[in-house]
């Protein structure tokens, strides 16, 4: 079982945590409600601390419940991750408390959330992937991330672990945004990632903002690039996850 906090009562560094755990930010409001995992990035050797609370708040601000999933890193089992994604996806879903449930995911994090809604069997409703890495392959990989997963791994592994290469007509609906100045994740991830969806004809929406640095999170000091969240909290009403 994965440890589950309550917010601001959890223990350990969450920086490098020695193992995975959950930490819940719960809406305080009666009723079903949605519910939005988020998944920090960090390359798989670091989780970004700005991609994690922070995030779980902006959507309780908007009636979401959110959990923030700090995955062990030392070392990286990217297997066991999906394993244990599935397990509190499982959870999660018993809760009649719990309306449509998603997944938000940063740069490494993004790949995880990817991974989620591709390669496991058990798939949330609605993903969220922000500036992620995707592609395993070169000349777009990170590879930083890439070793970090499967150091020394070969071409066939790749692409067992390449989101583009296993989206179906099962991949949930999918909102993506990244920045045409990425220089640590090429903008070519999403595009990838994209155009798999709309070869499957899975719903999606992407956005491209010509400025900003990798690992924006909520973007607030970039005037253009913040919108991101306006365009999301906009696709999520479109899609029924809020009113």
């Amino acid at each position: 079982m994965i440890p589950v906090f309550e917010k601001g009562k959890t223990c350990g560094d969450k920086r490098v945590p020695q193992g995975s755990f959950l930490e819940l930010f719960p809406v305080e409001a009666e009723g079903v409600h949605p519910f939005v995992l988020v998944f920090p990035g960090g390359g798989y050797n670091h989780l970004a601390s700005h991609e994690g609370a922070d995030i779980a708040e902006w959507f309780n601000q908007r009636g979401i419940h959110a959990g923030v999933f700090y995955y062990q890193l030392d070392p990286v089992d990217i297997d066991l991750l999906l394993e244990q994604v599935q397990e509190i996806l499982a959870d999660l879903q018993k809760n009649p408390a719990y309306g449509p449930i998603g997944i938000i995911g940063f740069s490494a994090g993004g790949h995880l959330a990817a991974l989620c809604s591709t390669k496991n069997t058990r798939k949330p409703d609605f993903n969220i992937l922000s500036y992620p890495v995707i592609s395993l392959f070169e000349p777009h990989v990170h590879e930083g991330s890439r070793e970090q997963i499967l150091p020394n791994g070969k071409e066939e592994e790749w692409y067992a672990y390449s989101p583009e290469h296993l989206v179906s007509k099962e991949t949930p609906t999918t909102f993506l945004w990244h920045t045409a100045e990425d220089q640590a994740v090429p903008v070519e991830n999403v595009l990838l990632y994209a155009s798999q969806l709309s070869a499957h004809q899975v719903p999606y929406e992407l956005h491209i903002f010509q400025t900003g640095r990798h690992g924006l999170g909520l973007a607030e000091e970039e005037r253009f690039t913040k919108d991101w969240t306006q365009q999301l909290e906009r696709w999520l009403q479109k899609n029924g996850v809020i009113s």
